[in-house]
Parts: structure tokens; sequence; C-alpha cells
């Protein structure tokens, strides 16, 4: 692991521009906040009864965390898909979002084939390529963006594109309603959050930087619950995909009547494996004392736990 203290060595091994994308979120969320609103869908668009989203890797990170965040504020049934294949239910009821940053992935591009045999509203969030060509040749209305405010020109550092694109062809079908100075707000906050957490930042002073030296070398089990299962989610997929490192998330209630059964077997799992759990002031009483009886069960059993206490 290099030396997290060392900004030259930061440089040096982040040849891909991850700093400069992670930076830029809050311009890749007000871009695509103020593009994708503008989008214009046929009237029937607007009387779907349920919703589809498809996405794989980076690009189906957005759609999870939507689906638990908005759960409650959607205007319409939402399922999330990582799939080949429509689900039998999918008919011309059904809007098909298709979240596919490189446009290219064979996954959403088999779906959307099934979608539009299935009479289904097909809409999308991506860059272009093979999706974009589908979305002209028929005539379909979708959000093509330029992904200018992501250097890295990686899917999992674009969320900004796809959580506030997803977020503004959902607002403009009258599917969710979110007001401008939320938007705004989110991207104030994360303009301040990543600042704290910038490279010249030393690790003493950096809860990033922290918890990656605390969890080098280590497997990782993310566990949260409620609107935050979707960060669970991306936080594990974010450690796979970019520290080359095992990682995998387990959701509040559920792990509780499974998982602490689980962590017995093998005898040297406990030296191996680390569970990082984010906790929330905004999280039911139920999760809430749950988090706190999981915390204290893993100790229990000698596991090492970092709580990532998140602000309201």
């Amino acid at each position: 692991m290099i030396d997290l203290n060392d900004e030259n060595s930061i440089k040096e091994a982040d040849k891909g521009q991850v700093v400069a994308s992670i930076q830029a979120l809050p311009s890749q969320i007000s871009q695509a906040w103020g593009e994708a609103r503008k989008v214009q869908f046929p009237a029937d668009y607007r009387q779907v009864k349920n919703i589809l989203i498809d996405g794989m890797g980076g690009s189906g990170l957005g759609p999870e965390l939507i689906a638990y965040v908005y759960r409650d504020q959607l205007k319409a049934p939402l399922t999330v898909l990582h799939d080949y294949n429509l689900p039998a239910f999918a008919d011309s009821n059904t809007l098909v979002i298709i979240s596919s940053y490189s446009g290219t992935t064979e996954e959403p591009l088999n779906l959307v084939g099934q979608a539009l045999a299935a009479d289904c509203k097909i809409t999308a969030v991506t860059e272009g390529r093979d999706l974009g060509d589908f979305l002209t040749k028929n005539n379909l209305p979708g959000y093509i963006f330029k992904a200018t405010a992501n250097p890295s020109e990686q899917p999992r550092f674009g969320l900004g594109y796809s959580v506030a694109g997803i977020l503004g062809l959902l607002e403009a079908l009258g599917l969710l309603t979110i007001g401008d100075s939320e938007i705004s707000a989110t991207e104030a906050y994360l303009k301040s959050f990543t600042q704290n957490l910038a490279p010249n930042a030393l690790t003493s002073d950096n809860k990033v930087k922290s918890l990656a030296t605390a969890l080098s070398a280590s497997q990782i089990a993310v566990v949260s619950g409620e609107f935050l299962s979707g960060n669970a989610h991306i936080f594990a997929n974010q450690i796979n995909e970019n520290a080359k490192n095992f990682a995998d998330y387990f959701l509040l209630s559920e792990l509780d009547h499974h998982l602490l059964e689980g962590l017995g077997y093998p005898l040297d799992l406990k030296s191996k494996l680390n569970f990082v759990l984010l906790n929330s002031p905004l999280y039911s009483e139920k999760i809430a004392k749950r988090l706190g009886l999981t915390k204290e069960i893993l100790e229990k059993q000698g596991y090492q736990n970092f709580i990532i206490n998140l602000e309201a």
C-alpha cells in the first residue's frame, strides 16, 4: 500500500484521474440534473404503472441508490435489475430505464430489445454508442450525455450522471418530485465533503485515508439498512472494482437472521474479515437498535468493525 500522506505518490498512482473524477461529482450532478429534465416524452409515458431500471456494474449503482432513497416518494413501484432478461409482468404499462454509461454493455442491450417487443415505454441514460443508436433508430426518448466532468472515463466514477440523470428523467415524467434546492444543497455539501477528504489532507485528519489504512489487506463486509441499503451496494462495488479487493454487503435487519450464525467457521475468518457499519441518525428506531446490537455481537465473536457515522 502506498504512503497516503505522500501526495506525490498518490498522483503517481492515480494515472487514471480518479481523484479528479471524485472531486467533479458535484459538477456531474449539476450537468445531468439540468440536462435530463429537458428530455421530452410522449404523453403516454406519464401513465405507466411500474418502473424497471436495468444496469450493470458501475452503471447499476445509481439505480440502487435511487430505489432505496426515494422508495417512499416514487409514484410507481420501482424494480432494479442487473440482468439480461425482462420480467414477465413488463408490458405497455411499464417504464423501462436502461442505465448504461458506455452504451455497449450486453445485458441491458439484450433486455432493451425485449422491452421493445413487449411494448414497454423505454428511455435510457447513456453516453451513446450502441444504446444511443437503438434510441435513435426506434425514435425513443433518452438522456444521452457528454461526460465532460468524468476525466477518468470510468462509469463507476460517473455516478453523478447515473443518479442525477435518472432522477431528472423521473422528475420530467412526474414520477418523482425533487426541488432544485435539494439538488443544489447536495452539490454544496459534496463540494465541502470532497475538500475535507482531499489527497493533501493527512491520514490523521482524513477519515477515508484512516479507514483505507485500517482495512488494507482484509476482506470487507459492509452493513447498512433502510435508505442506505443502496450505499452499501455502492461501497462494496467500489472496493471490488477500484481496490481489486473482496467486499460484499449485508442489510439490516435480514443479516441478523442468518449472517451472525455463519461467522463461526472457518476458524481463521475473524483474522481476515472486517466489518464496516454505515450508521445514520435518520434510521428508524428499530434499525438503529439493530445496528448497535449487531456491532456488539460482532465484537463478542472477535470481529473487528468500523462504524461510519453519517450526518443528518
